[in-house]
């Protein structure tokens, strides 16, 4: 079953995890709800540019220019049986 639900974007960091990871976490947190959610790539693999493809899509629907500006952004997630399923910047309210 699908939730949707309004909320922001509370922590985001774009950097290293443990020395050889490299990625974006966010924190989204709404009304009674909270989540984490990252994507990480290991640093001794070839670097791919889905990861900054994916910054520069949030950069953009958020309309800001770094990582760091994206807190309290709002964001709709979609949850699928209590699992985040999906998220995107409310770009309407922007």
């Amino acid at each position: 079953m699908e939730d949707k639900r309004l909320g922001k974007i509370s922590q985001v960091y774009f950097g290293l995890r443990d020395g050889y990871q490299y990625g974006l976490h966010f924190k989204l947190s709404g009304q009674g709800w909270g989540t984490d959610w990252g994507e990480w790539y290991n640093v001794l693999c070839e670097m791919d540019d889905k990861m900054l493809k994916v910054v520069h899509k949030l950069l953009e629907d958020a309309k800001v220019d770094t990582v760091d500006q994206l807190e309290n952004k709002p964001v709709e997630v979609v949850f699928e049986d209590r699992c985040l399923k999906s998220y995107r910047i409310l770009t309407e309210v922007l």
